[in-house]
């Protein structure tokens, strides 16, 4: 059919298949959970999501990124939650007063952290899901990151980066074959 695209793949060529489970509120005002309005609403949030990624980059540097993906771990942050980036920053906050954690190779000064805890607080709702989506991805790939040393995965390039790199390395590797 001209006109239209692939679904976007990573697993072998089958399309990613995803569950979505909107509050009971939401949902019937979408035109419910199995509607076409859903699934566009949930293209529309992916697209909003995006530029609000992009512009929150910039805002910090290497090691406060490294910095904030360490306090999220197994962190749960509710979407329904109206200001989530006072609760990234207190959790920031929180880690350098009880384990003088820093935005530097070692420890950050307090002037670094009053600063850095300053700007997580200013984010607006989707700038803070952007970090928080962020960290997830980071969590989610964390050994393979590792490896890649030179993966800016706090950005939507480095993650589409990763992806294709992960993609060339599966095509590479060896099928196991039974005899």
């Amino acid at each position: 059919m001209a006109g239209r695209r692939k679904p976007y793949t990573r697993d072998r060529g089958r399309p990613t298949m995803t569950s979505v489970y909107p509050p009971g509120d939401v949902a019937p005002a979408l035109g419910g959970l199995y509607s076409t309005e859903l699934g566009l609403a949930i293209r529309i949030a992916a697209h909003i999501l995006a530029g609000a990624a992009a512009a929150v980059v910039e805002k910090f540097n290497e090691a406060e990124w490294r910095l904030i993906v360490r306090v999220l771990h197994d962190r749960h942050v509710d979407p329904e939650n109206p200001s989530p980036g006072p609760i990234i920053a207190r959790l920031v906050e929180r880690a350098y007063s009880l384990y003088g954690d820093g935005v530097g190779p070692g420890r950050g000064s307090a002037k670094q952290m009053e600063s850095l805890v300053s700007n997580i607080d200013e984010l607006d709702y989707l700038e803070a899901w952007a970090v928080l989506i962020a960290g997830r991805f980071y969590w989610r790939h964390v050994d393979q990151l590792e490896e890649m040393k030179d993966c800016k995965w706090w950005t939507l390039a480095g993650r589409r980066d990763f992806y294709v790199r992960v993609g060339e390395a599966a095509k590479k590797a060896p099928e196991n074959e039974e005899s």
